[in-house]
């Protein structure tokens, strides 16, 4: 996760509303309560808390065209589920 001036942290705990994380090159842990959508410091400071696995998953949202395969393959697939004694190219089974 990334807070306090954009720097690096990890989560140690989290309930309801509030987190406690060690954030890198301090030495203590910080507490950050949200209120209304905004993370608040110990010292009342707002901060920007952003979670690593929300960007990651921002970031590997599939659409459908990701889904959708050319009609040629889609018909060599359906003829290989129908026709199961014929082996596809360069595939052995054990």
């Amino acid at each position: 996760m990334t807070s306090h001036g954009g720097r690096e942290a990890a989560l140690v705990s989290r309930t309801g509303n509030s987190i406690r994380v060690a954030i890198n090159g301090a030495e203590d842990i910080a507490e950050f309560r949200e209120k209304n959508g905004v993370w608040i410091s110990e010292d009342c400071d707002p901060a920007t808390v952003d979670f690593a696995l929300t960007k990651l998953a921002a970031k590997t949202a599939v659409c459908v065209d990701d889904c959708i395969c050319p009609p040629e393959l889609a018909a060599r697939l359906v003829t290989m589920l129908y026709e199961s004694e014929r082996e596809p190219k360069g595939i052995r089974r054990r």
